[in-house]
C-alpha cells in the first residue's frame, strides 16, 4: 500500500479541500462523509505543510474542526499560490529539467546531441523522443528558443531577463499588483520570488483569495476559447448534490466584482441555449475537437450583441427583454454622488430627470431578477419600481414589507 506523499497528482481533490477549509471552516472530519478518512487526513496534512501559518483547528464535543484563516490586511501576497508548488513529479522529470537548463545555457544543441551528452557526461539514459517532447514543450513556454538548420532543430536557453521587459523601477510595483489582481497572477508571484521582489505598497480590502485555485480550469477553458474548440467537463450541482458530464462550446468568462466568483458562458453543441457554469464547480476539463469555424464565429458575434443587454450571467439565446424602471428621490445639491452611482453602475441603463430631485432610471435586460440586489441598495430613496415581469414588482414589494416589519414596525 502506498504511503503518504506530500506531493499530489490530482489537484482537483486538494482544491476542493482548500476551498472547504477556507469557506466552510466549521466542518468536522465526519462531515466529509463522501470522502474516505484517509483522503481527508492526507489533504489536511498537505495543506498544513504549505499553509502552516494560516491553518487553525478547534476541538468541541462534535470533533476537530480545521479551517484556513487569512486576514487580507496582514498579507503581502496570496498564500494560496503555494498550492501549485505541490504537484508530484518523477525522478526523470526533475533530472531532465535541470539537465536541460544547465546544458543549453549558452549552447545550441539538437535533441540527439543532448541525449548523447547526458549519456557521456552524466551516465544517464533518456529516450530521444522524451527529450524532444520536453524541448518542444519548453520552447512553447518561452524557456528555450530554437532555430532550424535544414531538417534539424537546435535549441538554446532563452537569455531574456525580467529587466529586458520591465524597467527595474517599475517591475516591483507592476508585479505586486498583477499577482494579486489579474487572472493567472501566479505568474507574477513566481517572477517576484525569482527576482527577490515583494509587495510593499498594495493592500486590498476585498481580496478573493480562493479564486486562484480555479486557474488550472480557467487556463484550459481560455485555451478552448482561443482555439474555438469544445470542451468536456464534470460540473457539480450544489442544488442536486451531484456531478454531471457536459460537452459545450465556451465563449466568454465573467468575473464578479461583488463576490469574486468566475463563470464560463457556453453554448451547447446544438446551439439551442446558453449556460453559465461556476468555475469552482467545474472539474476534469478535456479539450475536444474544433467547433465548426463558421458556426463558432456566428455564435460569438450573436453573443457579443446580446451582452449589451446583459446585467449579470443570465443571457438567454431566444428570449424577449424585460424593461425595468426605477424612480428615486435624490437631493441634487447634496447627493450628486447618487446620480454618479446610477450612471456608473447602471450599465446600459438611462438616467432621466423627471423634475427637481426626482429621477428615473430605465434599462432592458434578460432577467430583471438579477437586478434586485442592486435596486434594493437604493432603499430609502425609491419612489417606485416597475417591470414588464410582474414577479419582480411582487418580490420587491414583499421584501420591502418584510424589512419594514423587521426594522420599523412598532411593537404592539
Amino acid at each position: 500500500m502506498a504511503g503518504y506523499n506530500e506531493l499530489v497528482k490530482n489537484f482537483d481533490k486538494l482544491r476542493d479541500y482548500m476551498r472547504e477549509f477556507f469557506i466552510y471552516g466549521y466542518k468536522t472530519r465526519d462531515d466529509y462523509d463522501k470522502k474516505s478518512a484517509r483522503s481527508y487526513d492526507d489533504a489536511r496534512r498537505r495543506i498544513a505543510s504549505f499553509l502552516n501559518d494560516y491553518v487553525d483547528s478547534s476541538q468541541d464535543k462534535n470533533g476537530k474542526r480545521v479551517s484556513i484563516t487569512v486576514s487580507t490586511s496582514n498579507i503581502a501576497s496570496n498564500p494560496f499560490y503555494a498550492a501549485y508548488g505541490c504537484k508530484s513529479f518523477t525522478d526523470n522529470d526533475i533530472n531532465l529539467h535541470f539537465l536541460l537548463l544547465a546544458i543549453l545555457d549558452g549552447k545550441s544543441m539538437t535533441a540527439d546531441e543532448i541525449a548523447d551528452y547526458i549519456s557521456l557526461e552524466f551516465q544517464l539514459l533518456f529516450d530521444v523522443q522524451t527529450i524532444r517532447k520536453k524541448l518542444k514543450e519548453y520552447a512553447q513556454e518561452g524557456i528555450f528558443t530554437f532555430v532550424k538548420e535544414g531538417r534539424t532543430i537546435k535549441y538554446t536557453l532563452n537569455q531574456e531577463k525580467l529587466s529586458d521587459i520591465l524597467p527595474d523601477a517599475k517591475a516591483e510595483d507592476f508585479l505586486a499588483f498583477f499577482s494579486e489582481v489579474a487572472p493567472f497572477g501566479e505568474i507574477g508571484h513566481y517572477l517576484q520570488e525569482e527576482n527577490n521582489l515583494a509587495n510593499e505598497h498594495f493592500c486590498f480590502k476585498h481580496h478573493y483569495l480562493a479564486k486562484v485555485l480555479d486557474d488550472t480550469v480557467l487556463l484550459k477553458i481560455m485555451q478552448a476559447i482561443e482555439e474555438r474548440k469544445c470542451i468536456q467537463f464534470d460540473n457539480y450541482s450544489e442544488r442536486l448534490d451531484e456531478s454531471r458530464c457536459f460537452i459545450a462550446f465556451p465563449m466568454k468568462i465573467f468575473s464578479s466584482v461583488q463576490n469574486g466568483r468566475r463563470y464560463a458562458l457556453m453554448v451547447g453543441t446544438d446551439c439551442r441555449a446558453y449556460s453559465c457554469f461556476r468555475l469552482d464547480y467545474i472539474k476534469s476539463v478535456t479539450i475536444l475537437d474544433p467547433f465548426s469555424k463558421k458556426t463558432a464565429e456566428t455564435e460569438i458575434s450573436v453573443l457579443n450583441k446580446k451582452l449589451k443587454a446583459a446585467w449579470g450571467t443570465c443571457i438567454k439565446r431566444l428570449s424577449h427583454l424585460d424593461k425595468v424602471e426605477m424612480e428615486i428621490f435624490v437631493d441634487e445639491e447634496k447627493e450628486h454622488y447618487i446620480l454618479e452611482r446610477l450612471e456608473k453602475e447602471g450599465r446600459n441603463g438611462v438616467v432621466e430627470k423627471v423634475r427637481d430631485n426626482h429621477f428615473k432610471y430605465t434599462t432592458t435586460t434578460y432577467d430583471a431578477g438579477e437586478m434586485l440586489p442592486w435596486i434594493k441598495s437604493f432603499t430609502g430613496r425609491i419612489i417606485s419600481v416597475r417591470s414588464q415581469n410582474p414577479r419582480i414588482e411582487e418580490v420587491f414589494a414583499s421584501d420591502t414589507q418584510r424589512m419594514y416589519e423587521l426594522y420599523l414596525k412598532e411593537d404592539v
